[in-house]
């Protein structure tokens, strides 16, 4: 059996960048994004008149335009009502009915 002994030398070093190029440069600024919103505009117009391009469309001036929303995390009661309508999909219309009547 080997050890971690031979990776010894994978290491990484002190005082050496692990990322040595640094992080990737977009392409295109958000401020020149901001420049061309006419134009970026006129061509989203265009492809929602596409019924093949407009999910796509919309993706891409979601992101671009106004950034990619924020993670969130569902609250407990947010999560136990997914769960109480989870179990709701699974119930036949007499239960529903049965419920129904109960709860009055």
């Amino acid at each position: 059996m080997r050890t971690a002994s031979h990776l010894v030398r994978y290491q990484f070093q002190p005082g050496v960048s692990g990322n040595p190029t640094g992080r990737p440069k977009n392409p295109i600024s958000r401020k020149e994004i901001l420049g061309l919103k006419e134009d970026i505009l006129s061509a989203l117009k265009a492809a929602l008149e596409e019924p093949e391009q407009r999910i796509e469309a919309l993706q891409i001036a979601t992101m671009y335009l106004w950034g990619k929303p924020a993670e969130f995390q569902l609250t407990e009661e947010a999560e136990e009502l997914d769960a109480a309508l989870a179990a709701v999909k699974t119930m036949s219309v007499e239960e529903l009915k049965a419920l129904a009547v109960k709860d009055r």
